[in-house]
């Protein structure tokens, strides 16, 4: 076994890459979804709500057809240990300016329509997720892409990318961008009993942040952590609120008439074992801007 599959019954992760191979339709939950033994993709109809994972992890993400919002409502480590939940009402948010100066947040909290959707099977055997949505009232003249990439059989990597697309007349340009704002759940394993005296208290996790676009948060008695990133040139994580922040400053412009702004890539994943496990797993994903 790889000194990386050792790791794996804790291990998730969540990435965003500009992966842009897609093939054909999930328009239901069961037998019609696209899925295999190991990976999955399922959209109940219904509740305008996906599920993408694998053995290891799945996510689920939930438009909400009233407001127009889409979100991240949870991601599962297997089948029953839920690890993290995206506390934002939006999926992402985005602060352009306009040619005349005018700044404003493009969030999905609000004023989306869902246009459509697909799934494809990359090479790699897990599943891709494209979901497209149009703007409307605020945010007309706007669309919006995110993909949700997930591997075959037991691999812990899970990827978002968020892209913006222009319809207006005129360009924007994109200064940065809040990807994530996660509320981590560290559940440490159940020690021996003990039978005399009570349990041993636990120290809360410790956030240990980084210079190069990473922050981990550690139960260090346990040996457990949860450590994001993004594009170590320029992103940051931090802790706001109780919540692991992941923001990236970029400079793009977006060209009128259907032109693209790619966000960049951004990643968390839970691990077991010494500290220096984070960066070891971060260092084999290779989709990461270092």
């Amino acid at each position: 076994m790889s000194s990386f599959n050792r790791y794996l019954p804790l291990v998730f992760a969540i990435v965003t890459a500009s992966t842009l191979s897609l093939s054909s339709h999930a328009n239901s939950e069961g037998p019609l979804a696209l899925q295999n033994k190991t990976a999955y993709c399922t959209y109940n109809e219904g509740t305008y709500t996906w599920k993408i994972g694998n053995d290891a992890v799945s996510r689920s993400v939930h438009f909400d057809k009233l407001t127009g919002s889409l979100r991240t409502i949870q991601i599962m480590n297997g089948p029953k240990r839920a690890i993290v939940s995206d506390i934002s009402p939006s999926e992402a948010e985005i602060s352009i300016t306009d040619v005349n100066s005018k700044s404003r947040t493009i969030s999905l909290e609000s004023d989306w329509e869902f246009a459509w959707q697909t799934v494809g099977r990359p090479a790699h055997g897990g599943r891709l997720l494209t979901i497209h949505l149009q703007g409307v009232r605020k945010n007309s003249g706007f669309e919006i892409e995110l993909q949700y990439e997930v591997w075959g059989k037991d691999s812990p990597y899970m990827a978002k990318t968020v892209s913006l697309i222009n319809r207006k007349e005129k360009p924007v340009f994109v200064s940065g961008a809040t990807l994530n704002r996660w509320v981590v759940q560290i559940n440490p394993l159940i020690g021996p009993i003990i039978r005399n005296g009570p349990a041993p208290s636990q120290k809360p996790p410790s956030f240990l942040g980084g210079t190069d676009g990473t922050g981990s948060l550690v139960q260090l008695q346990m040996g457990e952590g949860v450590t994001a990133a993004v594009n170590m040139k320029t992103g940051s994580v931090a802790m706001e609120n109780g919540a692991m922040v992941v923001k990236t400053p970029v400079s793009l412009e977006v060209k009128p008439d259907t032109g693209r702004a790619v966000l960049p890539v951004s990643v968390i994943y839970a691990w077991s074992g010494p500290t220096p496990t984070g960066q070891l797993l971060l260092d084999k994903f290779t989709g990461m801007v270092k």
